[in-house]
Protein backbone atom coordinates (compact mmCIF):
# COMPACT_ATOMS: atom_id res chain seq x y z
CA UNK A 1 0.00 0.00 0.00
CA UNK A 2 1.39 3.26 -0.99
CA UNK A 3 2.15 5.77 1.52
CA UNK A 4 0.08 9.35 1.45
CA UNK A 5 3.24 11.34 0.09
CA UNK A 6 3.87 8.34 -2.65
CA UNK A 7 0.40 9.14 -4.07
CA UNK A 8 0.08 9.85 -7.58
CA UNK A 9 -2.65 12.60 -9.01
CA UNK A 10 -3.96 9.14 -10.87
CA UNK A 11 -4.42 7.64 -7.32
CA UNK A 12 -8.07 7.45 -6.45
CA UNK A 13 -7.95 8.92 -3.33
CA UNK A 14 -5.68 11.90 -3.79
CA UNK A 15 -7.55 12.83 -6.76
CA UNK A 16 -10.59 12.70 -5.04
CA UNK A 17 -9.73 14.24 -2.16
CA UNK A 18 -7.73 17.70 -3.98
CA UNK A 19 -10.46 17.76 -6.91
CA UNK A 20 -12.52 19.30 -3.89
CA UNK A 21 -10.39 22.04 -3.86
CA UNK A 22 -12.28 24.42 -6.18
CA UNK A 23 -8.71 26.46 -7.71
CA UNK A 24 -7.25 22.62 -8.20
CA UNK A 25 -10.43 21.22 -9.93
CA UNK A 26 -10.96 24.49 -12.29
CA UNK A 27 -7.45 24.49 -13.52
CA UNK A 28 -7.49 20.91 -13.83
CA UNK A 29 -10.60 21.03 -16.20
CA UNK A 30 -9.35 24.51 -17.75
CA UNK A 31 -6.14 22.08 -18.74
CA UNK A 32 -7.92 19.04 -19.45
CA UNK A 33 -10.66 20.58 -22.07
CA UNK A 34 -9.10 23.64 -23.31
CA UNK A 35 -11.44 26.10 -21.69
CA UNK A 36 -12.05 28.58 -19.55
CA UNK A 37 -14.22 27.88 -16.25
CA UNK A 38 -16.34 31.14 -15.56
CA UNK A 39 -17.68 29.65 -12.05
CA UNK A 40 -18.11 26.45 -10.35
CA UNK A 41 -21.87 26.64 -8.45
CA UNK A 42 -21.34 23.27 -7.31
CA UNK A 43 -18.61 21.09 -6.19
CA UNK A 44 -18.54 17.22 -4.72
CA UNK A 45 -16.18 14.69 -4.88
CA UNK A 46 -17.55 10.86 -4.02
CA UNK A 47 -20.68 12.21 -4.81
CA UNK A 48 -23.16 9.14 -4.24
CA UNK A 49 -26.28 9.18 -6.87
CA UNK A 50 -29.38 6.54 -5.71
CA UNK A 51 -32.08 7.29 -7.69
CA UNK A 52 -34.37 4.27 -6.65
CA UNK A 53 -34.58 1.54 -3.81
CA UNK A 54 -34.60 -1.07 -6.36
CA UNK A 55 -32.26 0.64 -8.76
CA UNK A 56 -28.09 0.72 -8.89
CA UNK A 57 -26.73 3.48 -6.89
CA UNK A 58 -23.48 5.32 -8.65
CA UNK A 59 -20.00 6.92 -6.46
CA UNK A 60 -18.37 9.41 -8.99
CA UNK A 61 -15.41 10.61 -8.37
CA UNK A 62 -15.82 14.10 -8.94
CA UNK A 63 -19.35 16.18 -9.55
CA UNK A 64 -19.28 19.77 -10.84
CA UNK A 65 -21.67 21.95 -11.63
CA UNK A 66 -20.69 25.21 -13.80
CA UNK A 67 -22.88 27.76 -15.05
CA UNK A 68 -24.97 25.68 -17.46
CA UNK A 69 -22.74 22.70 -17.07
CA UNK A 70 -22.29 19.46 -15.21
CA UNK A 71 -19.20 17.47 -15.55
CA UNK A 72 -18.72 14.05 -13.62
CA UNK A 73 -14.33 13.51 -13.99
CA UNK A 74 -13.35 9.44 -13.41
CA UNK A 75 -9.63 8.61 -13.01
CA UNK A 76 -10.14 4.79 -13.97
CA UNK A 77 -6.51 2.98 -13.62
CA UNK A 78 -8.47 -0.32 -14.47
CA UNK A 79 -9.49 -1.78 -17.06
CA UNK A 80 -13.21 -3.09 -17.43
CA UNK A 81 -15.00 -4.06 -20.34
CA UNK A 82 -17.92 -1.92 -19.43
CA UNK A 83 -16.67 1.40 -19.38
CA UNK A 84 -19.11 2.34 -22.32
CA UNK A 85 -22.31 1.03 -20.54
CA UNK A 86 -21.23 2.26 -16.97
CA UNK A 87 -20.74 6.08 -18.74
CA UNK A 88 -24.54 5.73 -20.57
CA UNK A 89 -25.54 4.96 -17.21
CA UNK A 90 -23.47 8.39 -15.55
CA UNK A 91 -25.44 10.53 -18.26
CA UNK A 92 -28.61 9.12 -17.02
CA UNK A 93 -28.08 9.46 -13.59
CA UNK A 94 -27.30 12.68 -14.10
CA UNK A 95 -30.09 14.08 -15.54
CA UNK A 96 -32.35 12.16 -13.41
CA UNK A 97 -30.48 13.44 -10.14
CA UNK A 98 -30.35 17.00 -11.94
CA UNK A 99 -33.87 17.98 -12.49
CA UNK A 100 -36.28 18.29 -10.49
CA UNK A 101 -40.24 16.98 -10.59
CA UNK A 102 -42.16 19.08 -12.31
CA UNK A 103 -39.44 21.32 -14.21
CA UNK A 104 -39.52 21.19 -18.44
CA UNK A 105 -36.64 18.78 -20.09
CA UNK A 106 -35.17 22.32 -21.55
CA UNK A 107 -33.61 22.69 -17.75
CA UNK A 108 -31.52 19.91 -18.24
CA UNK A 109 -28.38 20.96 -18.55
CA UNK A 110 -25.01 19.90 -20.71
CA UNK A 111 -23.43 16.80 -19.40
CA UNK A 112 -19.80 15.66 -19.38
CA UNK A 113 -18.52 12.18 -18.13
CA UNK A 114 -14.67 12.42 -18.60
CA UNK A 115 -12.69 9.14 -17.93
CA UNK A 116 -9.30 9.68 -17.74
CA UNK A 117 -7.34 6.24 -18.11
CA UNK A 118 -3.75 4.81 -18.07
CA UNK A 119 -4.55 2.69 -20.84
CA UNK A 120 -5.93 2.97 -24.43
CA UNK A 121 -10.09 2.33 -23.89
CA UNK A 122 -10.59 2.18 -28.07
CA UNK A 123 -7.07 0.84 -29.41
CA UNK A 124 -6.24 3.62 -31.87
CA UNK A 125 -3.82 5.52 -30.20
CA UNK A 126 -5.22 9.13 -29.63
CA UNK A 127 -4.98 11.02 -26.62
CA UNK A 128 -8.74 11.94 -26.33
CA UNK A 129 -11.65 9.86 -27.57
CA UNK A 130 -14.72 12.60 -27.85
CA UNK A 131 -18.42 11.00 -28.53
CA UNK A 132 -21.37 12.95 -29.20
CA UNK A 133 -24.86 11.61 -30.00
CA UNK A 134 -26.01 12.44 -34.01
CA UNK A 135 -28.27 10.79 -36.03
CA UNK A 136 -27.73 7.77 -38.02
CA UNK A 137 -29.02 9.25 -41.76
CA UNK A 138 -27.06 12.39 -41.57
CA UNK A 139 -25.10 13.12 -39.20
CA UNK A 140 -25.86 15.68 -37.43
CA UNK A 141 -25.86 16.54 -33.42
CA UNK A 142 -28.72 15.44 -32.69
CA UNK A 143 -28.81 18.14 -29.60
CA UNK A 144 -29.35 16.16 -26.37
CA UNK A 145 -26.15 17.95 -25.39
CA UNK A 146 -24.31 14.94 -24.00
CA UNK A 147 -21.13 14.22 -24.27
CA UNK A 148 -18.17 11.44 -23.20
CA UNK A 149 -14.56 12.30 -23.44
CA UNK A 150 -12.10 9.28 -22.81
CA UNK A 151 -8.50 10.51 -22.09
CA UNK A 152 -5.45 8.00 -22.96
CA UNK A 153 -2.93 9.90 -20.58
CA UNK A 154 -0.22 7.45 -22.51
CA UNK A 155 -0.30 9.05 -25.38
CA UNK A 156 0.32 12.41 -24.23
CA UNK A 157 3.03 12.77 -27.24
CA UNK A 158 0.19 13.34 -29.38
CA UNK A 159 -2.09 15.90 -28.12
CA UNK A 160 -1.92 18.68 -29.58
CA UNK A 161 -3.18 21.28 -27.15
CA UNK A 162 0.21 22.25 -25.19
CA UNK A 163 -1.69 22.44 -22.05
CA UNK A 164 -3.16 19.17 -22.64
CA UNK A 165 -0.10 17.66 -23.36
CA UNK A 166 1.92 18.82 -20.45
CA UNK A 167 -1.02 17.67 -17.83
CA UNK A 168 -1.82 14.39 -20.03
CA UNK A 169 2.19 13.35 -19.31
CA UNK A 170 2.30 14.57 -15.90
CA UNK A 171 -0.27 12.08 -15.15
CA UNK A 172 1.60 9.71 -17.02
CA UNK A 173 5.25 9.79 -16.13
CA UNK A 174 5.07 12.70 -13.12
CA UNK A 175 7.46 14.79 -15.72
CA UNK A 176 6.85 18.51 -14.94
CA UNK A 177 7.33 21.07 -17.91
CA UNK A 178 6.26 24.48 -17.78
CA UNK A 179 3.04 24.44 -18.55
CA UNK A 180 2.29 21.63 -16.10
CA UNK A 181 4.42 23.47 -13.32
CA UNK A 182 1.68 25.55 -11.25
CA UNK A 183 -0.83 22.19 -11.05
CA UNK A 184 2.05 19.84 -9.78
CA UNK A 185 3.46 22.49 -7.32
CA UNK A 186 -0.31 22.65 -5.50
CA UNK A 187 -0.37 18.59 -5.73
CA UNK A 188 2.89 19.38 -3.84
CA UNK A 189 1.88 21.65 -1.94
CA UNK A 190 -1.43 19.89 -0.92
CA UNK A 191 0.30 16.30 0.66
CA UNK A 192 2.54 18.81 2.53
CA UNK A 193 -0.56 20.72 4.03
CA UNK A 194 -2.16 17.63 5.24
CA UNK A 195 1.07 15.53 6.54
CA UNK A 196 -1.11 12.68 7.78
CA UNK A 197 -3.42 12.17 4.57
CA UNK A 198 -7.25 13.04 5.91
CA UNK A 199 -7.36 16.36 3.70
CA UNK A 200 -10.98 17.12 4.64
CA UNK A 201 -11.26 15.98 8.05
CA UNK A 202 -10.23 19.49 9.21
CA UNK A 203 -10.73 21.77 5.97
CA UNK A 204 -9.15 22.53 2.72
CA UNK A 205 -6.07 24.57 1.96
CA UNK A 206 -6.41 28.02 3.09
Amino acid sequence: MKSWQDLKLTDDYLFSQIMREEDFCKLFLEMLMGIKIQKVVYLEAQKEVNLFPQSKGIRMDVYLEGDGEIYNIEMQTVRKTNLVKRMRYYHSAIDVDSLLRGNPYDQLKKSFVIFICNFDLCGDGFPVYESITTWKQNGKEIGDEQTKIVYNIGAFEKAQDPRLKALLRYLSTETVTDEARTLAEKVAAFKRHFPDGRPHMKGGLT
